[in-house]
């Protein structure tokens, strides 16, 4: 029998060839097998994201983002209140407001509310009110010779819509004819010995540079144009009237004004030179005068005139006005109540949309309104001089109290100011130099303390008792209770420059004032800048000045600016009484 089979080995070397071969094998044949599992396994996981629903049309689905709804308005206190009802698109960013001053059309952004759920926006848009007429500057002529006409100079900075007021006076009996464009409020005269007329015209964009009045026979004359700014321009004149006779005191008749603030003119024309001296004294009380003229001529027959103005805070009867001459003699008076111009609020008009990213639903439907309700700051009856102002009717009052002292025996400054025995606040204080001190400073009274008043006298006690002091006050209506004055500013000098001084600029609100007082340690007197109105300028003692002026805010930075005719030292002080909302 064949031998047993032995088992086959195989060496140590073989056996290690064949490891090596066996794992190359599986090296090549498994690679392949691995990468397609993987595949397996991606091609199945995309698998997950294949949308099965049909789309036969092969469209794109899209989305609409839903425009708020309800968009109402409501106009009050200045602000236009928006409101609306959310947009339903719950994934919505917030909403974008426009406003345009024209309906349907002219949308420019205004803001951005954010968030879904949002539903209001207040556009603090200023309100409407009436301006405060201010009497701007006056050219006066006065004919020595007798002529048949005058020409007058139109008055410096006349710009389009103030209000010129032109009065001519002659001797014995005439007819006074206006240029064209003028309109004749009245003319009298007064037994063959003094003639008198009064016109009106709202400047145009182009005025000529001077105006001629004619007359039928050749008389000696004088005559004055005043500019007024503020007035309505398309009915400026709220009532007249004109009267005459023959006395010491030409007497301006009383008129019945229909409206609020109206200033009240008083005017009159007299034979001979009888101006009083100081001309001061010619004017009536309680009044501002704006110019007095008279022929100084050795004529046949003298004239003489004058021209007068005050606030009237609410309508009613104006009373007369006397003015004060040195004769007996013939005159002729007139008054003219100028009615103040309302400025209305912007009518604006609003759409609403709603955001998300770049997408903008659809407008909401259009809402428009005014914001009407606010009010403007305007000044009651005349600025006073001394310690004694009676108080003017009017609304929400405030009474502004400017103060300058000089010594020597130490820096002067206010303790106390009490007004029929209520006390006024100090809103700022300035003092200027070193050996000699001067000080400037403005005090407030609320409408609570006016009506709480038992009197109109002003108690005033200082530190280290000034050599010379001086006051100036003013009341003004429809300024804001809750909070009387905003911005306030200081600044002085102990030198002679810088001249004009200034304070540093205030911030206003539209309806605003500015008021500024100051002092200088010289005599002289005070002209205002930067558009302020100059409202008292008077040298005390011989040897000081104290200023005041005032400026209406249209919402601009206002910078008080006051110039001496001859400086050494001086301090200014700047606030601003804020507006009833």
């Amino acid at each position: 029998m064949p031998a047993a089979a032995q088992p086959r080995t195989m060496d140590s070397g073989a056996l290690h060839s064949w490891e090596s071969h066996v794992r190359r094998w599986l090296s090549w044949s498994l690679a392949p097998l691995t990468l397609l599992v993987l595949a397996a396994i991606v091609t199945l996981s995309l698998a997950l994201w294949v949308d099965t629903e049909s789309n036969p049309a092969n469209a794109i689905g899209t989305d609409t983002l839903a425009a708020p709804t309800g968009l109402g308005l409501v106009a009050a206190g200045g602000n236009n209140t928006l409101t609306w009802t959310p947009t339903s698109s719950t994934w919505a960013g917030g909403y974008t407001v426009q406003r345009s001053l024209t309906s349907g059309s002219g949308y420019s952004f205004l803001a951005t509310v954010p968030g879904q759920a949002s539903n209001g926006y207040v556009d603090a848009v200023g309100s409407g009110g009436f301006e405060t007429v201010t009497f701007m500057s006056v050219t006066s002529l006065v004919q020595t010779t007798a002529s048949t006409s005058m020409v007058i100079t139109k008055p410096a900075g006349t710009v389009l819509n103030d209000l010129l007021i032109a009065t001519v006076s002659t001797q014995n009996d005439t007819t006074i004819s206006p240029p064209a464009g003028w309109t004749q409020l009245g003319q009298l005269t007064e037994q063959n010995d003094v003639t008198m007329g009064v016109w009106y015209r709202v400047a145009g964009g182009s005025e000529p540079a001077s105006y001629t009045f004619t007359w039928d026979s050749s008389r000696e004359s004088n005559g004055a144009i005043l500019r007024y700014d503020g007035a309505d321009p398309v009915a400026p004149i709220d009532v007249s009237a004109i009267t005459s006779n023959e006395t010491s005191s030409p007497l301006a008749p009383s008129v019945t004004t229909t409206v609020s603030n109206a200033v009240v003119l008083r005017l009159f024309g007299s034979e001979g030179e009888v101006l009083e001296s100081p001309v001061g004294d010619t004017y009536p009380g309680a009044t501002t005068g704006r110019y007095a003229i008279e022929t100084s001529c050795a004529c046949s027959v003298s004239v003489s005139s004058a021209g007068a103005d005050a606030a009237q805070a609410t309508a009613g009867a104006s009373g007369t006005a006397s003015f004060s001459i040195t004769d007996s003699e013939q005159w002729v008076a007139a008054t003219v109540a100028l009615t103040p111009n309302y400025v209305p609020p912007s009518t604006y008009y609003y759409v609403v949309n709603a955001y998300f990213q770049n997408w903008t639903s659809p407008n909401s439907n259009e809402a428009s309104g005014s914001g009407g309700g606010g009010f403007i700051v305007a000044r009651l009856g005349a600025w006073g001089t001394g310690t004694s102002h009676t108080a003017p009717a009017g609304t929400d009052r405030a009474l502004v109290f400017v103060a300058g002292a000089e010594g020597s025996a130490g820096l002067p400054d206010l303790t106390s100011v009490t007004y029929g025995g209520q006390a006024l606040t100090q809103i700022v204080q300035d003092n200027a130099g070193a050996s000699t001190f001067d000080a400037a400073e403005i005090w407030v009274l609320s409408e609570a303390g006016i009506a709480a008043a038992s009197g109109s006298t002003f108690i005033v006690n200082w530190t280290n008792s000034p050599d010379n002091l001086s006051y100036a006050h003013a009341f003004y209506s429809d300024v804001n209770q809750a909070s009387l004055t905003g911005a306030t500013a200081i600044n002085n000098s102990d030198a002679a420059t810088p001249n004009p001084i200034t304070t540093a600029s205030l911030a206003t609100a539209n309806g605003d004032m500015v008021v500024t007082g100051v002092i200088s340690g010289n005599p002289g007197s005070y002209t205002a800048g930067n558009g302020f109105t100059l409202a008292v300028s008077t040298s005390f003692d011989s040897t000081a000045t104290l200023g005041a002026a005032e400026k209406r805010a249209t919402g601009a930075a206002e910078t008080p600016s006051m110039q001496h005719s001859g400086p050494n030292r001086q301090a200014i002080g700047g606030i601003v009484l804020q507006a009833t909302p």
